[in-house]
């Protein structure tokens, strides 16, 4: 049997014990308190699953109608509803529930911008107008849209007033 220098024997002891100690410390429990980190592999470098839609809203007034986006009328007038799609970066504005109008007065509004539009749409049934989205500089941008039907020189009351919100 050969036996090591004392020297030999001390390095390679103090290299085993530091290697030992360097494996349990990677599998050692985080301390109280202290930071916890996870990191792995980004493959797809994608930003987290976030929804496409935001939906307008109104201020507690009307009936909710319908769905996708959930839209809003009041007795006696056509419904009306707005969706912001960030993932296409557009604002669809729907309004409808009038068999024979004649055609739809149609108000909407864009602020902070200081827009207004009015338009009037033929035709009954339900009805859509897509725009692309406008977006204010460092602050939320809101749309508002209100409808009316009508036939002739005679229309109804406005719709309730729709109040779509979103901060790109």
């Amino acid at each position: 049997m050969k036996l090591l220098p004392s020297r030999g024997l001390r390095s390679t002891m103090t290299v085993a014990a530091a290697s030992g100690l360097l494996v349990a410390g990677l599998f050692a429990a985080p301390v109280a308190g202290a930071e916890q980190t996870t990191t792995g592999a980004q493959s797809s470098g994608m930003a987290p699953y976030t929804s496409c839609y935001v939906d307008g809203q109104t201020f507690g007034e009307g009936t909710p109608v319908g769905s996708g986006p959930l839209k809003w009328k009041y007795s006696g007038t056509p419904w009306v509803g707005a969706r912001y799609d960030r993932c296409k970066n557009t604002v669809t504005l729907y309004y409808g529930g009038y068999k024979f109008p004649a055609w739809y007065k149609v108000e909407w509004g864009i602020t902070p911008q200081q827009e207004l539009h009015r338009y009037d749409s033929g035709g009954a049934g339900s009805r859509y107008k897509t725009v692309p989205a406008s977006h204010a500089d460092h602050t939320t941008t809101i749309y508002s849209l209100r409808v009316k039907a009508c036939s002739g020189t005679l229309c109804t009351q406005w719709s309730p007033l729709i109040v779509l919100s979103y901060y790109p």
